[in-house]
């Protein structure tokens, strides 16, 4: 009966073991490849997109600086004043709320008619960036002319994008983001990791902003570019941590093209490490707290692109184990099958994770750190963390940009 009844569990055993290897085989597997391939495709076709421009630079442009214009954020939001008087040739408009403790020395510097006030008790529901351009769409915005907003911490690198909106003014576009770069903080290793959003500006956002002419991953707001037509009739009147992916779901809702521009601009890293996990965390709070509300081909774009994540870090590990077999052959013979069993059942993910060490690697030596390749496994994770946090931040996370 005892002998029975082992061969009865055992039975069970082996056929939830079958199972399972045709579940990863016949679905998680092929799902795997056909997300690594069409990364790779997207991000190939991607290459053949350059933007246009004309003869001659566009009229009527205003820069706009969004800040919370607080202590945090003082010696960079200064620098991007500075930096936008040098590239553009005038001063920007600083939108800021009302009673900001920068308010004084904002107005000696650039002049109290540069000066933007949100009043304070202008729809108070709304939060951080969200509630700044809520209140200038309604009450500042002119429908005849361009407007380029820029973050705090952001630094135009050229004006490129001045000859590109005539051309694609003419041609019926009205949005555009431009190409991010990171700039180094405090922190080399969120200097490290900021790479990731360069990359994904040259080959995912280059796919669905330039080729496409559709944001469905959303829109940057370092080098956001306007028409004001198009601006005043954007509804930001959302409770989001993150008012720019709001701003795209708008914009695809409105049918509105758009073009990724060639102009670069420069953003500063965090300066730790907590506070990249807060910046990550509100931007993947912000998407899911909009998830509903997206067109379902931004809810699938957002789903690829979540996939693709977990791809990069996965892949990123499997990449190890290919070193790890070559050791293992040599000093423990007895752990190269199970190595081999891991790898041959995550194989797939090889692709993707090269793709995420050429990445970091390439931040590293921007940085000239190393002796950080042993943590590109760590820097992995750490990006695809805040996807699985749960834990919701009821304010907008204003991180130290001194």
């Amino acid at each position: 009966m005892l002998g029975c009844c082992s061969d009865i569990q055992g039975g069970i055993f082996v056929l939830l073991k079958l199972i399972l290897e045709g579940i990863w085989e016949y679905i998680i597997s092929p799902i795997g490849w056909i997300g690594v391939g069409f990364f790779f495709i997207m991000a190939v076709l991607a290459q053949f997109y350059r933007a246009k421009s004309s003869k001659e630079e566009a009229k009527n442009v205003e820069v706009v600086i969004t800040s919370i214009a607080n202590k945090k954020v003082r010696g960079a939001l200064f620098e991007c004043i500075d930096n936008t008087r040098k590239i553009m040739g005038v001063s920007p408009l600083v939108l800021i709320n009302e009673g900001s403790e920068l308010t004084s020395e904002l107005e000696g510097k650039i002049g109290k008619e540069k000066i933007i006030l949100v009043p304070e008790g202008f729809k108070k529901k709304l939060k951080g960036k969200g509630r700044a351009l809520c209140f200038f769409i309604k009450w500042i915005a002119k429908s005849d002319a361009w407007y380029v907003f820029l973050d705090d911490d952001t630094k135009l690198l050229d004006r490129k994008f001045m000859s590109e909106i005539s051309y694609y003014k003419e041609k019926g576009y009205s949005v555009a983001n431009g190409i991010i770069v990171p700039r180094e903080g405090k922190s080399k290793m969120t200097y490290i990791m900021d790479f990731i959003r360069y990359f994904d500006d040259l080959f995912i956002y280059r796919f669905f902003t330039g080729l496409l002419g559709k944001p469905l991953l959303g829109l940057h707001g370092d080098l956001l570019i306007i028409e004001g037509s198009v601006l005043k009739n954007i509804d930001l009147d959302k409770a989001s941590v993150a008012e720019d992916y709001v701003f795209a779901v708008e914009l695809i809702r409105k049918k509105c093209k758009t073009w990724q521009s060639k102009s670069h601009i420069s953003f500063l890293s965090a300066n730790s490490l907590p506070d990249l996990a807060k910046q990550r965390k509100r931007w993947s709070q912000g998407m899911k707290e909009n998830f509903n509300d997206s067109p379902i081909l931004m809810k699938l774009a957002i789903i690829f692109r979540t996939i693709i994540g977990g791809l990069w870090t996965v892949g990123a590990i499997t990449v190890l184990l290919i070193p790890l077999l070559g050791v293992a052959h040599l000093v423990v013979p007895a752990a190269v099958y199970p190595l081999e069993y891991v790898l041959k059942m995550v194989f797939f993910t090889i692709p993707a994770g090269i793709y995420i060490w050429i990445v970091y690697i390439y931040g590293i030596a921007k940085a000239k750190k190393w002796l950080y390749l042993i943590l590109i496994v760590i820097f992995g994770i750490l990006e695809v963390a805040p996807d699985f946090s749960n834990k919701r931040d009821e304010e907008f996370v204003v991180i130290d940009k001194n």
